[in-house]
């Protein structure tokens, strides 16, 4: 706006000081947009708080240096450094070749001044058609979010992920290691490896257990992403399906040791309850969303139990009790003293050898003492039943529970697609069994967080935003016109994530709350210096027509400047910033259809709006 000054004549000194005056209230309710949509976010509780805290209050700060920068240091360095404007009488100095593409961009722009202008004129005349085009515009761009996979964090390429090996329960750890080991070989063949850890078994003593750690070599080394790695280990890995059931699997990078999706099913009554999480899994196993996935209820480890016979204890002087004792310090040992040596202390533990240990063989030989120290034989009592028993009781608010993991994909609608469709399983064809519950967690109950979290923010920054201009131009009706712009943002937004197949995740959503903030950028430009005119006695049409004229520069330079600031981010070059590729792609769509659409509908709407405005205004003044 200096600038525009200079070229019209004016001193630095004087160009300074009205420029500045005349941008000054549509810079601070620029800024105070940004903030009212910031200063939620940065007080978001929860995992989205802690992604994201940082950042609002960030931007919250770094807008008020801002402020205050281009309220006093910019008009006072452009009054002293800005130089006069230079008509074409003038010398020619040594830079005036090097300044041609400058000025041919000059005439460019000069010529797109006088288009827009002309436009203007079409688009009031026709305002009722434009604002309709807008409206069919917005629609059709808010329905592509229907086609726009949902997640709580997109595809990541860290190149980290694990391969989980099953063998047949009751598999010995020499067998599991010989499979893992030839997998381990096999895993190791592709060049974009780099490393992996091999762990047989796991503390729950599943020796027919194993998994691996896989590191990949670094972006820049490798032409595959991780997902396209992954995908290709899956078919060389397909002739040991049926002897390991290999999974390759994603770490969450939000949930310890948890994959990305879980689907826990919570119950009382087990045998129900593995019934019906089994239907579940079938039902799942197939959708398209949901990769290698797999169910917690699996076989465990093989085991002999003794079913003692009640009717037969009390003729015998025996109870449950004794047996129980008697057959656990036989199997498992008792320990009535310990052995120190140099300090080190070792158990002295009284059980059966090692052989007479396998119950299979020595059932029939082993004698449990009763109350009158009678030896009485373990068979007559008591059976011996082979039995596969779990590895692990999981258990959440008192009931047993059964887990449904897996690795997410944007197919199928992604995460959000996979829970509405099992919302709908579960209330139609599979509806949940009395006494059975199911909840999410890990990346599933974040995804819910998120969506309340953010469309709260979302909602509370609109509301912020209209009472911010609201009170700085005293009128409740002015800003509706300037937030107009706010749906036609969101809607080119959704319509990027569509055209880029990018998923609409925490990064885009954020990407989103941001564009509340900077998109009203442009229509406060535009309507600040209409009012401004129209204060100055212009008629409505012509003041709208200056006005968009004038500020056509400033409007394309500030929104050009942001989107070439997010192309990096938008582009995905490295390993980290392909993750948040989602929020520059939103930013950089929903600053181009707020960009095009607030220099087309507001000046076509601020018709309607003002005399909206002059219509309450006569209604109090009349009271």
């Amino acid at each position: 706006n200096i600038f525009r000054h200079i070229e019209n004549g004016a001193s630095p000194f004087e160009a300074a000081e009205n420029g500045t005056r005349e941008v000054m209230l549509a810079v601070i309710a620029t800024t105070c947009a940004v903030l009212a949509v910031f200063g939620p976010v940065g007080f978001l509780t929860g995992v989205i708080g802690q992604f994201f805290k940082e950042f609002g209050l960030t931007v919250c700060f770094a807008m008020v240096i801002s402020l205050f920068d281009s309220l006093t240091m910019a008009p006072m360095l452009s009054a002293y450094f800005a130089g006069r404007h230079h008509n074409g009488n003038q010398r020619r100095g040594w830079g005036h070749g090097l300044a041609a593409p400058l000025r041919a961009f000059s005439r460019f722009q000069d010529r797109l001044e006088t288009f827009y202008e002309k436009s203007l004129h079409v688009i009031i005349a026709h305002r009722r058609a434009t604002i309709l085009l807008g409206i069919v515009i917005f629609v059709l761009s808010t329905a592509s979010i229907l086609l726009v996979p949902k997640g709580f964090l997109p595809e990541h390429d860290f190149g980290e992920f694990g391969v989980n090996l099953e063998l047949k329960p009751g598999t010995s750890l020499a067998e599991t290691n010989r499979v893992a080991s030839e997998v381990d070989q096999l895993i190791r063949t592709n060049a974009e490896v780099k490393s992996t850890v091999l762990t047989i078994g796991n503390a729950e003593g599943e020796s027919h257990r194993a998994s691996f750690y896989i590191k990949l070599v670094p972006k820049k080394e490798r032409k595959l992403y991780t997902t396209e790695f992954k995908k290709n280990l899956r078919e060389q890995l397909k002739p040991f399906v049926a002897i390991a059931d290999p999974k390759v699997t994603d770490f969450d990078l939000i949930g310890a040791n948890m994959r990305p999706f879980n689907l826990r099913l919570i119950g009382s009554n087990l045998e129900e309850l593995e019934s019906f999480s089994k239907q579940v899994f079938d039902r799942l196993k197939t959708h398209p969303a949901l990769v290698d996935p797999e169910i917690s209820n699996k076989l465990g480890k093989p085991e002999q139990q003794v079913i003692i016979a009640e009717n037969n204890l009390k003729q015998f002087g025996l109870s449950s009790t004794l047996v129980g004792a008697e057959v656990r310090t036989l199997i498992q040992g008792d320990v009535p003293a310990v052995f120190r040596e140099i300090g080190l202390e070792y158990d002295i533990r009284v059980r059966l050898n090692e052989a007479e240990r396998n119950l299979e063989k020595s059932f029939n030989r082993i004698f449990v003492p009763n109350l009158n120290r009678t030896l009485v034989p373990l068979h007559q009592i008591a059976s011996l039943e082979p039995r596969m028993g779990p590895s692990s009781i999981n258990r959440y608010n008192r009931g047993r529970y059964i887990n449904i993991a897996g690795d997410l994909s944007n197919k199928g609608g992604g995460l959000d697609g996979l829970m509405n469709d099992i919302k709908q399983m579960f209330t139609s064809d599979l509806k949940l069994p009395q006494g059975i519950t199911h909840t999410y967690v890990g990346q599933a109950e974040d995804f819910t967080e998120m969506k309340t979290s953010l469309t709260f923010a979302m909602l509370l920054g609109t509301a912020f935003i209209y009472l911010v201009l609201a009170s700085l131009y005293e009128s409740f009706i002015i800003p509706l016109a300037i937030m107009l712009v706010l749906p036609l943002a969101i809607c080119g937004a959704f319509l990027a994530l569509f055209v880029t197949q990018q998923p609409l995740s925490l990064f885009s959503m954020i990407g989103c709350v941001l564009l509340l903030g900077v998109a009203t950028k442009n229509s406060i430009l535009l309507v600040d210096l209409t009012l401004q005119l129209m204060k100055k006695g212009l008629p409505r049409t012509e003041a709208l027509v200056l006005a968009g004229k004038t500020r056509l520069r400033p409007i394309l330079m500030t929104s050009f400047a942001l989107i070439a600031g997010m192309l990096p981010l938008a582009s995905g070059l490295t390993e980290v910033a392909r993750m948040r590729q989602g929020m520059g792609i939103a930013v950089i769509g929903g600053v181009i259809s707020s960009t095009f659409l607030s220099l087309i509908i507001v000046p076509a709407a601020f018709s309607y709006v003002d005399r909206l405005n002059l219509w309450v205004l006569g209604k109090f003044r009349k009271k």
